[in-house]
């Protein structure tokens, strides 16, 4: 790092610098020369944050927990689109109901479990993992490492009202190009898996009658090399917990 600075000609102010340290906080994580985990500090405010009585708590604690949405898997659909339904309708009465305090307290628990991503190992290959349902894309971007499967980071998007009317292989194809879309500055220029949990996506290029969602997501998907498997069951790896 030290030569890099140096061949660009810039310097550092040795007041704001951390040199020869083993992990350091940057913006809300704890980097290490391993891994990459939640800054402790702030999930202690996460899990001490009290019940929201109003939107604007409400709001101010998914900004706060939604910073570490890459580390949860389901994060849409179990956590912000249940909470987030309480901000839609202007002068609405405030109603905190039991789903709403059961996706409040999980989302604390999951933070709470101390989750930690590797980081990408660019001489190994990607694997993207992909399902849908008829609220939410989810995946995961994971690898094979020295001790099973090191995640690099998950991410899940709530689907429009438009893509629930989509059929189940044009939403398990478009969980496809949303994952490879968020992660294209990994898996571009490398051949990497897509492991999906529908059978028909591995036809995705050999489709007889495809509609025509399915032959613009697969015409955009050719740029890549990848390969499409199959696996059956909800398997996913997990991040791993300190």
């Amino acid at each position: 790092v030290l030569n890099c600075l140096k061949r660009a000609r810039l310097t550092l102010q040795a007041k704001k610098s951390q040199l020869c340290c083993t992990q350091l906080k940057y913006m809300g994580h704890v980097v290490t020369a391993q891994d990459v985990k939640p800054d402790p500090e702030k999930v202690t405010a996460i899990e001490n944050y009290p019940e929201p009585k109003t939107v604007k708590l409400l709001q101010y604690f998914l900004g706060m927990a939604g910073w570490y949405y890459h580390y949860m898997p389901h994060f849409s659909e179990n956590f912000s689109v249940p909470l987030s339904e309480l901000k839609k309708g202007k002068g609405k009465a405030w109603q905190w109901a039991t789903v709403h305090q059961e996706s409040f307290q999980e989302l604390k628990e999951k933070l709470m479990s101390s989750p930690i991503l590797g980081y990408p190992n660019f001489n190994a290959t990607f694997i993207i993992q992909t399902d849908a349902s008829n609220k939410e894309l989810e995946t995961v971007l994971w690898q094979n490492g020295n001790e099973g499967e090191d995640v690099i980071t998950y991410s899940s998007h709530s689907l429009t009202s438009q893509e629930t009317h989509y059929n189940t292989t044009e939403q398990e194809c478009l969980a496809a190009v949303w994952a490879v879309k968020q992660w294209r500055h990994y898996v571009e220029g490398h051949h990497f898996e897509v492991i999906t949990d529908h059978a028909a996506l591995t036809l995705l290029f050999n489709f007889t009658k495809p509609t025509s969602t399915l032959v613009r997501r697969a015409l955009w998907l050719q740029e890549f090399k990848f390969d499409v498997k199959y696996h059956k069951g909800t398997f996913k790896p997990c991040a791993k917990c300190l």
